[in-house]
């Protein structure tokens, strides 16, 4: 069901893939998303064309202890490193439109900040 044709691009701050079957419109400065298929009623369960959001585990270390926490990190995870997430980043298609980073604790990875300056200089998130 992957349509043949499709749109892309970005005007300002939208990001839009348009096609006969599936089509969304993306606001990368508030986050507003709507996607539709052949007409505003339908909506596509899933992007015949790419992802929408990777959700992308950065680190696994955490000092919490939350006994409610479903991820059950802990203070020796893991953390990726900046060259791997540079290799996924730039396998992603044009269809992505957020990444959710998942952390442990926020200042587990001494690499966090390179990674979101990558995402501003790859352009695909330019705002």
């Amino acid at each position: 069901m992957n349509p043949v044709n499709y749109n892309y691009g970005i005007e300002k701050q939208l990001k839009y893939i348009m096609s006969d079957t599936y089509n969304y419109v993306f606001n990368m400065e508030n986050g507003f998303f709507a996607r539709w298929g052949k007409t505003r009623d339908d909506d596509p369960q899933f992007s015949p064309i790419g992802p929408e959001l990777l959700d992308i585990e950065v680190s696994t270390q955490c000092h919490g202890g939350c006994v409610w926490c479903y991820k059950s990190n802990t203070p020796s995870g893991r953390i990726m490193k900046f060259n791997t997430f540079k290799k996924i980043l730039d396998k992603l298609p044009r269809s992505v439109t957020q990444i959710a980073f998942g952390i442990g604790d926020l200042d587990s990875n001494p690499e966090l900040w390179d990674m979101f300056r990558y995402c501003r200089k790859k352009k695909l998130f330019p705002i």
